[in-house]
């Protein structure tokens, strides 16, 4: 016999005391084997290769227009025409490229630290840039909005005052009566409508740590949020904003869904790395107004 063993990676022959090694066989057999190999592995290396490329930043000018870029980083410089460029502001920056069979998605942050984001169906146009706003920017929404209610009871508070005074009017005459009686009837309709104004509620998600999949999409919960607007007899007229962690990068949102019985986000990985998401780390403002009884 030639040879007995072989080793396991390349198949090389290993001989023992009683093999007979011939060339024709043996050697050439082996030879071709460790070319066979290196041929694999240079094809390997170019697949690495094409797809570490993608993930290089690129430098664009201020001619390039962003609508018809390809995966991938892309650094710009500042341009104070960048309307042009269809860029979201004219500050230098950081742009991140990433498409799927779903569509494409487009993330930008500028010198500031400012993020954007934007996004298109296949053969759809292109949605607006929005920008995602910081704790600083929430802080003072949230000021704004308790203020703006705070203003909206007190007018409420003085339509009933004066409702109240058209009706004592209306005691003293029956000509004054029937006109305060009609007054009080739109003040009243006025103060329902009201005290029907619309709320903000926020809710924070997921409960439990989640872990979103490598170019992947997985549904963030917010049970606490249902149990909020069940508790109020609310009814969800429309999303004010949501925050994504800033600091887990390349995760964006497909679809969302904010009813009675269902809150949640569908958030997609733009990563080739799986992400882990700590419970409460996604946020999201709701207006909503209270059920008729």
């Amino acid at each position: 016999m030639s040879y007995t063993n072989e080793t396991k990676k390349l198949h090389l022959p290993q001989w023992v005391g009683t093999d007979r090694p011939t060339y024709l066989v043996d050697f050439n057999t082996a030879f071709l084997n460790i070319d066979n190999a290196f041929v694999a592995q240079d094809v390997e290396i170019a697949s690495i290769l094409s797809k570490v490329n993608q993930f290089i930043s690129k430098m664009l000018g201020t001619g390039d227009d962003l609508n018809s870029l390809d995966n991938g980083h892309y650094s710009l410089p500042p341009n104070d025409d960048y309307i042009k460029q269809n860029r979201p502001t004219k500050k230098a920056g950081f742009l991140y490229v990433y498409n799927d069979n779903v569509g494409t998605w487009q993330i930008y942050v500028d010198s500031d630290s400012q993020m954007y984001i934007r996004s298109k169906l296949h053969d759809g146009n292109w949605s607006s840039w929005n920008r995602l706003v910081g704790e600083t920017e929430y802080k003072n929404f949230v000021n704004n909005v308790n203020n703006d209610i705070t203003q909206i009871r007190n007018t409420a508070n003085n339509a009933e005052s004066v409702a109240n005074s058209a009706k004592n009017v209306a005691d003293s005459t029956k000509n004054v009566a029937d006109s305060a009686l009609e007054k009080a009837t739109i003040n009243e309709a006025n103060l329902t409508k009201l005290n029907k104004l619309h709320d903000y509620v926020i809710g924070t998600g997921p409960l439990t740590s989640t872990r979103i999949p490598a170019n992947g999409s997985t549904a963030i919960g917010f049970p606490t949020l249902s149990a909020t607007l069940s508790a109020g007899n609310y009814e969800v007229i429309g999303v004010v904003q949501m925050w994504l962690p800033q600091n887990k990068g390349g995760n964006v949102i497909q679809r969302y869904e904010f009813t009675g019985t269902k809150c949640e986000l569908s958030v997609r990985n733009l990563t080739s790395n799986e992400i882990i998401v700590d419970p409460d780390s996604y946020q999201v403002m709701l207006r909503v107004i209270e059920k008729e009884k």
